[in-house]
């Protein structure tokens, strides 16, 4: 038993619990020193009784099958695994209302369960979960190395959820992963990829999950791979892709049933959001159905974040199921957009290829096969042949992508996209490139021209996926910046959105993200309100607005109003008191005296608590 004193062990010394036995703490710590091991025998148990209780391993750690870590009533408990030379292997153990922090080398936990834990953290490593189950708990895997050969497997996981603001699978800045046969209910977020997929191609799969009762299914933020055979419905969002992300987005040509392919369907809102340069580069053999579905602008199937003004590369869509009612100028936005009959359902057998897909599909089998250089150049001249279709967008962020097991010269690279006559000449494909010169930037740590492109985008925006998305990118980069030492070396013009920490970097770019896809702006109050329910939002009309405008909200019940209006670094700027209303819409007016031009947001508190948050645009 350990009661109130922290037992250290170090030199060459073993801890070891033998089998079957308990030992319970009282708001203490097990620290073992480098060079020691602590041995947790079969069936043993560690119970954290009261107060704080950890364990604090920097040495080595071996677990036999069966353990138990157990926290009773308010104790909390955290298992540190400090050791960055470490292999852990974790087997059929028991984790109830423990938090585990890992940076092993490698980690492999299979048919383990864990329980009213809220996280599963690692840092680092090789890590492999199978067979196990999650009740409100999250794996969040993070990789703050340069190493982007390090592999993410998760398989056969039973995770659900009733915790809020928890994410099932939270995977950020690893090169490789497989997400495969993963039962998913529940989760703020489903899966969520941040800057994964940058390793060697082939390595980057999410297959044959069942995704359910989510806010979003999947999110997929700057980050490659593949999409087949999931089955994602009865989400709130079925995917989103966002921020330069390459997907493809697939099911089984062959299939005979709608279990035999890709499902997302019946979702509240989108079944398919994806922002400007995220569009899926393969998009065939999917069913996307939503029968009761709203229509545009508010609710279609399929949601592209074009940005008017330059071309758009048409998208193709054909071969794809989308179901009884489909209406393309409904179910698509925008619909001119979009090519996409013959459509295609299961029974129905089909292939076909057209050449600039398959000038693709050769570049990504060379660069799967380890034949790097020949990759590059299959790509450079699909750049070059089809500068008008969406595979030469997908083969200019393959470039990034590869130039790494090339030449790794992002140098020339970066020239190559500023320069190229192919992409200067296309209005798309010029703004892409900007943003994949600045990857070079970023890649080659030229940390002042990056911060500065980045600034240019929020003051700058296009629109406002790109204003978050620079904001968002820009975070990040003062993190990469502090993982090198160099936190203080540079700050850029907008100091404030410099994270003071990683939580709050974190928390605000997921409020960022839960903004979009911004709801449409032009809608009349009357004709929405009947669709409000209790402590909703209408739009402001009008939008966007110089000086004045009106913002309606429904109540269900009597409440005290306020409407806070924050900039989009999340400082408020603004607050409208409405005081005690009584049920029914309601209309605010917001005079605008001293806010510059830009894109701000405003949220409605009832009796101090935000419920709903809409974005809106002043001007001139």
């Amino acid at each position: 038993m350990v009661s109130r004193f922290t037992p250290t062990v170090d030199g060459n010394a073993t801890l070891t619990v033998e089998d079957g036995v308990r030992i319970d703490m009282y708001d203490s710590e097990i620290h073992i020193k480098p060079g020691s091991t602590l041995q947790l025998n079969s069936n043993s148990k560690i119970i954290a009784k009261s107060g704080q209780c950890k364990i604090i391993v920097d040495g080595d750690i071996l677990i036999y099958p069966d353990v138990q870590f157990i926290a009773e009533g308010d104790a909390s408990f955290e298992v540190f695994l400090n050791n960055s030379n470490a292999r852990i292997d974790i087997k059929s153990s028991t984790f109830k209302q423990c938090k585990v922090h890992s940076y092993a080398a490698s980690l492999l936990v299979s048919a383990s369960s864990f329980e009213n834990c809220t996280s599963f953290c690692t840092y680092a490593g090789e890590l492999n979960f199978h067979y196990n189950s999650f009740t409100n708990t999250g794996l969040y895997l993070e990789n703050n190395s340069k190493n982007q050969y390090l592999e993410v497997n998760v398989t056969h996981c039973n995770f659900t959820n009733s915790f809020p603001d928890v994410t099932a699978i939270k995977l950020t800045n690893y090169g490789k992963y497989a997400i495969t046969e993963n039962t998913i209910q529940g989760y703020t977020n489903g899966i969520y990829l941040f800057n994964c997929g940058s390793g060697p191609a082939g390595f980057q799969k999410i297959e044959n999950n069942i995704i359910s009762s989510s806010i979003n299914g999947l999110l997929a933020y700057n980050s490659i791979g593949s999409v087949y055979k999931n089955n994602i419905f009865g989400n709130h969002y079925g995917i989103k892709f966002m921020d330069n992300s390459n997907f493809a987005l697939y099911g089984d040509s062959e299939a005979q049933s709608f279990a035999q392919t890709q499902q997302i369907r019946d979702n509240d809102n989108y079944e398919i959001y994806a922002s400007k340069h995220s569009f899926p580069w393969y998009f065939h053999y999917n069913v996307i159905i939503d029968e009761d579905n709203i229509g545009n602008p508010v609710d279609p199937l399929l949601y592209f974040a074009y940005v008017e003004g330059g071309r758009i590369s048409p998208k193709d869509i054909r071969y794809n199921c989308w179901g009884n009612n489909f209406n393309a100028s409904v179910d698509l936005y925008p619909h001119t957009y979009f090519v996409y009959e013959p459509t295609w359902c299961p029974g129905i057998s089909v292939q076909y290829t057209d050449v600039a897909e398959q000038l693709y599909i050769d570049g990504r089998a060379q660069f799967e096969a380890g034949q790097y250089n020949e990759a590059k150049a299959i790509f450079l001249l699909l750049i070059e042949q089809f500068p008008k279709t969406i595979y030469a967008e997908a083969a200019m962020k393959e470039l990034v992508a590869v130039e790494k097991f090339a030449s790794d010269d992002y140098t020339t690279l970066k020239t190559y996209f500023q320069t190229n006559d192919s992409i200067q000449a296309d209005s798309t494909l010029q703004v892409l490139a900007s943003a994949l010169a600045n990857k070079c930037d970023v890649k080659l740590e030229n940390w002042a021209q990056a911060i500065s492109w980045y600034e240019n985008q929020i003051t700058n925006p296009a629109s406002l996926e790109d204003s978050v998305f620079a904001i968002i990118d820009l975070g990040y980069v003062y993190f990469l910046m502090e993982n090198q030492g160099l936190r203080s070396a540079y700050t850029g013009a907008l100091i404030e959105f410099k994270p003071e920490s990683k939580e709050q970097y974190f928390e605000h770019r997921d409020y960022l993200l839960s903004l979009l896809p911004g709801k449409t702006s032009n809608m009349d109050s009357q004709q929405t309100s009947p669709q409000l329910t209790h402590g909703k939002l209408l739009q402001n009309v009008p939008n966007p607005f110089s000086a004045h405008t009106q913002i309606g909200y429904q109540l269900d019940h009597p409440a005290t109003i306020s409407i806070s209006i924050t900039d989009l670094s999340g400082k408020e700027v603004g607050q409208i008191d409405e005081g005690k209303k009584a049920k029914g819409t309601h209309q605010a007016d917001f005079n605008n005296a001293i806010l510059s031009p830009g894109i701000y947001f405003y949220s409605l508190k009832m009796d101090g608590v935000v419920s709903d948050t809409r974005k809106m645009n002043i001007i001139r």
